[in-house]
């Protein structure tokens, strides 16, 4: 029951989302940015916070596209701010950096703040993954590029969803390229 390339290029994104949420909490607020990460638990968007959803996508440096695996992926909820937050990694297995690596990071940060590791450990116990486990990843490792977020609650915002489809469609996969949404950039940031 090994986890792909994929799935762990996935989480290594995810995770570096969690770092930053974690590193610019509060103490008092630390807990909160962990029960924030819903990606784990496949509850339609990655992160849920008070003020926006983000959906993350973590590409090859290389690839000109991302792919979205269902119709509710980019589905904004009622009023909500959903952002699409996409990390562009290259493969780097020596100077890279594993998911073990960003996790034992995270977790320090949290002892820093008095958190609770727990909310951590079991998010990625939900993807199999355990202290024990772990280091069976280490020939995956990457080196994050660059990141840029965009506004995929425009309504211009090339997208299939729920609301958007007949409903005799269901299970819709598809791919965007991201050549053609410069228009709807928020942020960029260069690791």
């Amino acid at each position: 029951d090994r986890l792909t390339r994929e799935i762990i290029k996935g989480l290594f994104g995810e995770l570096l989302v969690l770092k930053s949420l974690v590193n610019s909490s509060s103490s008092s607020k630390i807990n909160d940015a962990l029960n924030s990460w819903k990606g784990p638990y496949d509850q339609g968007h990655d992160f849920v916070l008070d003020d926006k959803i983000i959906e993350v996508k973590t590409k090859d440096i290389s690839k000109v596209e991302i792919g979205i695996s269902s119709e509710y992926q980019l589905e904004k909820e009622l009023d909500e701010k959903l952002e699409l937050l996409v990390v562009s990694v290259e493969t780097e297995p020596v100077n890279g950096i594993s998911i073990k690596d960003l996790i034992h990071e995270i977790k320090n940060s949290i002892i820093d703040k008095l958190g609770d590791c727990s909310i951590l450990l079991k998010a990625i116990r939900q993807k199999g993954l355990t202290y024990k486990n772990i280091p069976e990843y280490d020939n995956f490792k990457f080196k994050p590029i660059n990141q840029i977020v965009y506004d995929c609650a425009d309504d211009d915002f090339p997208k299939l969803v729920k609301s958007n489809t007949p409903d005799a469609l269901n299970n819709i996969k598809y791919n965007i390229r991201i050549s053609s949404l410069n228009k709807f950039i928020i942020s960029e940031k260069e690791f």
